[in-house]
């Protein structure tokens, strides 16, 4: 059975953490929209390949490796935000409830994915052809749904 540490080794450890809090990690912009986004994607099929009992191409593994080994290459240690203004490093904060929410002529994010939810499941043929007739409150409906369970 393992020892709980003394107050003593707890408050040296806070200390170290202070110290370090500043430390963040980034990748640039360009290795996120493409080494990182083919490793998602080639993973992600991967597993649902897998999943689904389908056969598999071991040389997707040779490509995922390949370009995280590629993602980790980019990854860069910063110590401040300072640091990172004006390099390929930097980028916009983004308001994650803004991406949910409508903006002037633009539809909201959960609006967005609830049409491409809604095509890709009539492309597919799992709607029944009476839905073509009430797609935009079946979109309506997932949107609320995105939005209700992402809030």
């Amino acid at each position: 059975m393992s020892k709980l540490p003394s107050f003593e080794q707890f408050n040296e450890s806070l200390k170290v953490a202070e110290v370090n809090e500043g430390v963040f990690y980034r990748l640039p912009k360009d290795v996120i929209s493409n080494e990182l986004y083919l490793v998602a994607k080639n993973l992600m099929n991967f597993y649902q390949n897998t999943s689904a009992g389908r056969d598999i191409d071991p040389g997707v593994l040779d490509t995922v490796t390949r370009n995280l080994d590629k993602v980790k290459k980019a990854v860069k240690r910063f110590n401040s935000k300072e640091e990172v203004m004006g390099t390929i490093y930097e980028f916009e904060e983004v308001n994650e409830a803004s991406v949910q929410v409508a903006g002037h002529g633009k539809p909201s994010g959960a609006k967005v994915l609830a049409t491409v939810i809604v095509d890709m499941l009539d492309k597919q043929n799992f709607l029944h052809p009476d839905t073509k007739k009430s797609q935009k409150q079946l979109i309506d409906m997932v949107a609320n749904v995105i939005m209700d369970s992402t809030f």
